[in-house]
């Protein structure tokens, strides 16, 4: 499953009526520090949500002194 399907799942979990009756528990937030009390749909959503604003990683200065594959350096 790619992770766009799995968010649009765990969105209609999260938004349905019967998520609405999933049990919540406190979780800790990395990021901000709070305690959250969330459904597991929620809390993997968030989890995704944020992966996905994060932005990508740069190369390190190691990584660009290393030449292409099939390339001479």
């Amino acid at each position: 499953m790619s992770i766009d399907e799995e968010r649009a799942q765990l969105r209609e979990r999260v938004y349905s009526r019967a998520g609405a009756d999933d049990p919540r528990f406190e979780r800790l937030d990395p990021e901000t520090g709070r305690t959250l009390l969330l459904t597991d749909s929620e809390w993997r959503l968030l989890e995704l949500d944020r992966r996905a604003a994060a932005p990508a990683p740069t190369p390190t200065r190691a990584a660009e002194r290393i030449p292409a594959p099939g390339r001479a350096g």
